[in-house]
């Protein structure tokens, strides 16, 4: 997702990196660990959120391969690249079977740090990827649960935008973008007030995060729903910067979109939320029925805000970077150590360098 531009404003700043760089030294030792066949259970139990050692295992190696696709990025040192690579290819002879929907969605959560790690080590030492795309495309692809409807379509759908980059292939680019401007306009919406369903609430939200409760009950806990629900839409809202930031790269614009329009309403209000998330639709729900620990769940997991409020400006959403966000393991917030606003050209209005 990151432009040349991007990793060389990083590059120039090296108390920016320095810890990344430690961080790619710890890890260099670190060897790949694929399994054959990825299963997972269901992702929560009777009271929270759990994750099984498959998904936690996939997970940390995305992670890694990303990790180490930066510090090569920035640092230049092929070693870390061959890092990457190694991993990379050791998943793409190794994994052959996604099994069950649980681990499909799961899929979409970790593969998107494996293939964008893969487009920036693409090259170095001379590798191509032969390996990885054909992976891309007899496995991972076809368990894309992009068809689906809450935030597990639209990280399944970062995913297939994510490898039609990787691939260089047209059709599954317009597909994806096509199936985003769908997807977006289906996800968001007004809703219900939650004490009183004769009420349609003004602002829009993603309707199927916004109610989250933090429970195997989803949307439907009689007395939590709401508690995760700003956590929730922070964790959508991530998935659709992936998205569309990667279309634009590949010369597809969506933000003029109906849907870009939408999208960015919600995000007005996700902003607000998390200023102040007593504002949530549920706050007078959670006042009048919730029971034990009330605390939102999740509410700063907002750094994801850096790469948009470049295409919409938002003074609530560039407070809330100045003052710290979390949650977010990606590019803006590993490298910007919380402090973005701090590195020349990243806080300032978009440019397509």
């Amino acid at each position: 997702m990151l432009s040349p531009n991007e990793f060389a404003l990083v590059r120039a700043v090296p108390a920016q990196w320095i810890y990344l760089k430690q961080v790619c030294e710890a890890e260099y030792n670190v060897r790949p660990n694929p399994f054959t066949a990825f299963s997972t259970e269901e992702t929560y139990n009777t009271e929270n959120h759990e994750s099984t050692s498959a998904a936690s295992i996939m997970d940390a190696q995305g992670r890694l391969v990303y990790r180490a696709a930066m510090c090569y990025q920035i640092t230049g040192d092929t070693r870390y690249a061959t890092h990457a690579q190694v991993i990379l290819d050791a998943w793409a002879k190794t994994l052959k079977r996604i099994d069950g929907v649980a681990a499909q969605g799961q899929l979409g959560f970790y593969m998107p740090y494996f293939i964008t790690g893969a487009s920036w080590v693409y090259g170095a030492n001379g590798w191509k990827g032969e390996l990885f795309k054909r992976f891309l495309e007899d496995v991972v692809l076809p368990a894309s649960r992009s068809y689906y409807t809450n935030n597990v379509a639209t990280w399944g759908l970062a995913m297939d935008v994510a490898a039609g980059s990787f691939l260089n292939d047209r059709a599954i680019l317009d597909a994806s973008a096509q199936r985003w401007e769908d997807m977006t306009l289906a996800q968001i919406g007004q809703i219900k007030d939650p004490l009183n369903s004769s009420v349609t609430l003004p602002d829009y939200y993603f309707k199927e995060e916004i109610c989250r409760s933090d429970t195997n009950l989803y949307c439907n806990h009689p007395t939590r729903k709401g508690i995760s629900g700003i956590g929730y839409s922070h964790f959508t809202m991530h998935a659709n910067v992936v998205i569309t930031e990667t279309l634009k790269k590949e010369g597809i614009d969506v933000y003029t979109s109906p849907a870009g329009t939408l999208i960015n309403q919600a995000f007005t209000k996700i902003v607000t939320m998390t200023n102040a998330p007593t504002t949530s639709p549920y706050n007078a729900f959670l006042v009048a029925n919730c029971t034990g620990d009330c605390g939102y769940k999740s509410t700063r997991n907002a750094a994801y805000f850096a790469p948009w409020v470049k295409r919409f400006p938002s003074a609530g959403a560039t407070a809330e970077l100045t003052a710290g966000v979390s949650g977010s393991p990606w590019f803006w917030e590993l490298l910007y150590n919380q402090k973005w606003v701090t590195i020349s050209g990243i806080g300032s209005g978009y440019s397509e360098s």
